[in-house]
């Protein structure tokens, strides 16, 4: 099966190559060359740092819609390199293992960070004079989109999903994860 990404055609993880060429268990057809994976880590991470300079120092406003196009243009690098989807996380295979995560996970946060800010001995941890001229709707932006948005999203897709698929398949699982 093949998807077609910025006008390139990649194929998904477990189709056959269709070009007669042995495919690695990884999903890259044998002859890839490093050469070409490391070109994707190196566009990878020129992009995250432009993203950083223009989504943080630049424009901070545009963050979110920086880190929407980056996020798009890393899955393109991903994809070109002979990535697959699950190089970048979601494989089908383990999507719903990591979405019941993700919701216990976010359950779990929903509830320590208002314990926590609502118990005396641990409320002045959460006082941060950089914030207290928010406006109620300010804090919404901010917590419900700048940061899941222009800073979560962006950090799993390059770090955890782009560069560690990348890397994963120039050096191996255990390196790329030690690296």
């Amino acid at each position: 099966m093949y998807l077609s990404v910025f006008g390139w055609t990649h194929r998904m993880s477990g189709a056959p190559d269709g070009g007669g060429h042995a495919v690695t268990p990884l999903g890259t057809p044998r002859g890839r060359s490093r050469r070409g994976i490391s070109t994707g880590v190196g566009l990878s991470v020129a992009l995250l740092g432009i993203t950083h300079a223009v989504g943080n120092c630049r424009l901070p406003s545009a963050g979110p819609t920086t880190a929407l196009v980056a996020c798009a243009l890393l899955l393109g690098v991903l994809f070109r390199s002979g990535g697959t989807w699950g190089d970048a996380g979601p494989a089908r295979d383990s999507l719903g293992r990591g979405l019941r995560w993700a919701l216990a996970l976010i359950g779990l946060v929903g509830v320590v960070y208002p314990a926590g800010a609502l118990l005396p001995a641990t409320r002045g941890l959460f006082a941060d004079a950089r914030y207290s001229d928010l406006t109620g709707g300010d804090v919404a932006l901010r917590v419900l989109i700048t940061v899941p948005v222009g800073t979560v999203l962006l950090e799993e897709v390059g770090f955890r999903g782009v560069l560690y698929g990348l890397a994963r398949r120039v050096g191996g699982t255990v390196r790329a994860t030690s690296a």
